[in-house]
Parts: C-alpha cells; structure tokens; sequence
C-alpha cells in the first residue's frame, strides 16, 4: 500500500491515523490473517476523492489555459520523468506536517 500511494512504510501509520480520524478510511483485520490490517477507503473517503479530482481538474484547466495542448503533453511527460527519478532514488517520502496548536484556549483569553 505504501508503494502504491508513494508514502515511505516509516511514515504511514501517522498518516493512516489522520485519514482514519477523519472517517476517511477504515482499518480492521485481515480476514486471511489477523497479524495483518486491512485499509479500506470510506465513503466519505471516496467524497473526498471525487472532491480533489474535481478541484485539481479546475486547477489544471486554470493553472494551464496558456499552454497548447502539445506543450500540455510535454510538461505532463517532463513532470513524470521528474516524479519517476524521485521514486527511482527513493527521495518519495511523504511526513505529515506537525498539528496546529489548538488556538480555542487563546481565542477565549
């Protein structure tokens, strides 16, 4: 799973927690093997899923209205190239930036 979505394996559980207590994805037991977890996707996950892709498509459309589609193409191609020989150095680490501190105590003060 950490291949897949690019996270290295050190830094997942923090990153699955958050997604978990965000309701975003579920963990329970592997059915073939209860030393195992499974990770599944909620559907509010997949809401949010939907959201992103839709937000990052406005995005693109906006961030790349001056290209042609060639130079579209092109960037797209220069891009992959350039995530692939990240991953191939395994530079693909993913942190989790630290939580803000609660500010509700200092609001009422």
């Amino acid at each position: 799973l950490c291949e897949a979505i690019g996270v290295d394996p050190r830094n997942a559980v923090p990153i699955f927690d958050t997604l978990e207590a965000q309701s975003l994805i579920a963990r329970t037991s592997d059915q073939t093997d209860r030393r195992k977890r499974a990770v599944v996707i909620t559907t509010a996950g997949r809401t949010t899923v939907d959201e992103l892709r839709r937000t990052g498509a406005a995005l693109d459309h906006d961030l790349l209205a001056g290209l042609t589609d060639h130079q579209r193409t092109t960037l797209h191609r220069l891009l992959l190239k350039v995530f692939d020989t990240i991953v191939d150095n395994n530079h693909s680490t993913i942190t989790m930036p630290a939580q803000p501190a609660d500010r509700s105590a200092a609001s009422r003060t």
